[in-house]
């Protein structure tokens, strides 16, 4: 078998050496190559589990504080009836004890008009809690948007990672090509 000499060739441009040895020092330069590309995807990898994992966490943080307001909520309705049920007692006491003094029905009207405005104020509470609990759900399915274009986002640049990385050995080989014209 006859060697041949080195020559320029219109696909392979010789930088020095035998075609093969040419061939054989590029080959290991993308495989390098490709092993540092797999390994930051790898990382990448991990980063995004990590995410996901901060994102379940957060899930049942929310979950959580849900549950808060829904006891918060069904404790002030307990009180709220308890003090109609108090006010319905004062007022069948209060019946049963007209015959007696003056001074007792100043003291009945006084209680009832003490018991009305803690009604009011447990009211307003009720009122204040289920507007709190409403703000909560909007904000609960706000983070839960913010979330979800978060995740679309990393996936997003994750594929575009991976086309550039692509790229990037199409831009490596015409770089290559371009020096050995040189």
């Amino acid at each position: 078998m006859r060697l041949r000499q080195p020559q320029e060739s219109s696909n392979i441009s010789i930088k020095y050496g035998w075609p093969e040895e040419e061939f054989d020092d590029r080959m290991v330069m993308a495989v390098n190559f490709a092993k540092a590309t797999r390994k930051e995807i790898g990382d990448m990898r991990k980063d995004v589990k990590d995410v996901h994992i901060g994102i379940g966490g957060m899930y049942f943080d929310i979950k959580g504080m849900k549950s808060g307001i829904k006891e918060i909520e069904a404790e002030t309705k307990e009180m709220h009836t308890d003090i109609k049920g108090m006010r319905t007692d004062v007022k069948q006491v209060s019946s049963g004890i007209e015959g007696m003094h003056s001074e007792i029905h100043w003291m009945r009207t006084d209680m009832n008009r003490n018991f009305d405005e803690m009604a009011k104020r447990y009211d307003v509470i009720s009122t204040a809690l289920n507007e709190v609990v409403n703000t909560m759900k909007v904000e609960l399915l706000k983070t839960r948007e913010e979330l979800t274009r978060a995740v679309d986002n990393l996936s997003r640049l994750v594929q575009e990672f991976i086309k550039e990385g692509q790229g990037l050995n199409k831009d490596m080989s015409s770089l290559q090509k371009k020096r050995s014209l040189f």
